[in-house]
């Protein structure tokens, strides 16, 4: 038999009013079905995308899975199939690249080490002037093989003579920066709630930095020859509440004139 703590009414309607109030009050709980469910451990059986907590990933082993399996965060091995297949498109959901030890998925819907472009920074006119190499491992030495159906973006810089070059692609080093600058912080703040998903939790310096390389990372064609264009670019890519936010002080100024 199977004994749980019955829930009062106070945390049924509490939770009825989104998860912050399960964050608030039960920081073991998370929002399913309109009650406060405790968090299920790694390896036990999981039905919703927050049932694991900040230390896992609800994963799914088949499209036609019932329950899931919690699945600890970077714990998964290159070529670990993540992805479905279904009516032959691959589906690949939110977050699943989190579970694997490279933060990456092919489009294979596959933990991979990813791929590398090997004419990045360089000027194109054109995709297929920007091929991709496939990182893979082997017992001793880490190699990598073109992929001849894959290319990296050819994408416009930000310059007078409106030139396009070819962009980064998942391994390279800046997405590699971003990469660890999320590890250091997803590994500082395994006491968030799960319902803060990847937003600012406690460890503002280590966020910044991630969210930094991040934006490098996505905006390296733009930066190539404006480097020092960071802060405008990052104005550019906020958030709404921050757009807001803006919005509401440049308001305030304006009414103090």
């Amino acid at each position: 038999f199977f004994f749980f703590k019955q829930k009062t009414a106070y945390e049924i309607s509490a939770c009825l009013v989104g998860s912050e109030m399960c964050i608030r009050d039960s920081p073991n709980m998370y929002c399913f079905q309109g009650l406060c469910t405790p968090i299920q451990k790694i390896g036990q059986k999981c039905a919703a995308r927050d049932a694991c907590g900040r230390a896992g990933y609800c994963r799914y082993l088949t499209a036609q899975s019932e329950y899931g399996i919690c699945t600890k965060y970077l714990s998964l091995d290159e070529d670990e199939q993540v992805g479905f297949l279904i009516s032959n498109r691959m589906i690949i959901p939110d977050d699943v690249e989190k579970m694997c030890r490279s933060l990456f998925v092919n489009a294979q819907g596959k933990c991979s080490l990813g791929q590398t472009s090997t004419n990045k920074g360089q000027a194109c006119k054109n995709d297929e002037e920007c091929p991709l190499e496939n990182k893979k491992t082997s017992a001793t030495t880490n190699s990598t093989s073109a992929d001849k159906n894959m290319y990296a973006q050819c994408k416009c810089g930000h310059t007078v003579g409106a030139k396009k070059f070819c962009d980064i692609a998942d391994s390279d080093e800046n997405w590699l920066e971003a990469s660890k600058a999320f590890i250091e912080y997803y590994e500082n703040t395994l006491d968030c709630h799960v319902g803060a998903g990847w937003s600012e939790c406690g460890k503002k310096d280590q966020f910044r930095k991630w969210k930094c390389a991040q934006t490098k990372a996505k905006n390296y064609v733009a930066l190539l020859e404006n480097p020092d264009c960071l802060r405008t670019v990052s104005y550019t890519h906020l958030t709404l509440p921050t757009i807001y936010s803006v919005q509401i002080s440049v308001v305030a100024v304006s009414l103090k004139k």
